[in-house]
């Protein structure tokens, strides 16, 4: 099975990001499915520092929850990191891979505080993963594909 690998460049250009440009589109994402009603931080994530770093893209973006929140963390060490490529990630939100399956198979790594990590690892086990679809239409962006999927069909007259 072959598997994408980012290109080289891609993943040293990240790496020499500041770290609040690396953690802006996480946090934008965080926060819309919050705002959504898909995320709801843990009261124990509170004051909390996570790391996730997305090793092919050379991203390791800090963020923080405080007031039930989802923020930029400064260069402060984390309390726990995540590690993986960016298609487990996505793989993971998606809910086509749980984060066990994604561990055992060393696709995922955890590092600092292993209680923390299990918390999260079981809050996002059971965190509804959202229909993009419905996202779409909830954003006000599927108007095209909802106007393409019910365009009036032409329809042959019987002939008798």
């Amino acid at each position: 099975m072959h598997h994408f690998q980012i290109p080289p460049f891609i993943s040293q250009l990240g790496t020499r990001l500041p770290t609040p440009v690396a953690s802006a589109p996480l946090l934008i994402l965080l926060n819309l499915a919050q705002h959504l009603k898909y995320l709801t931080p843990s009261e124990e994530f509170e004051g909390k520092v996570f790391q996730i770093k997305v090793k092919d893209f050379g991203l390791n973006p800090l963020f923080s929850c405080r007031n039930r929140r989802f923020v930029h963390a400064s260069s402060t060490p984390a309390d726990v990191t995540f590690y993986a490529n960016a298609i487990d990630y996505l793989r993971l939100a998606a809910g086509l891979d749980d984060a066990d399956t994604l561990f055992f198979q060393r696709k995922l790594g955890i590092e600092g505080d292993t209680a923390l990590g299990t918390a999260v690892k079981y809050w996002l086990d059971a965190t509804p993963r959202p229909d993009l679809g419905a996202i779409l239409q909830k954003l006000g962006l599927s108007q095209h594909a909802h106007q393409h999927q019910h365009q009036p069909q032409t329809q042959t007259q019987a002939t008798h």
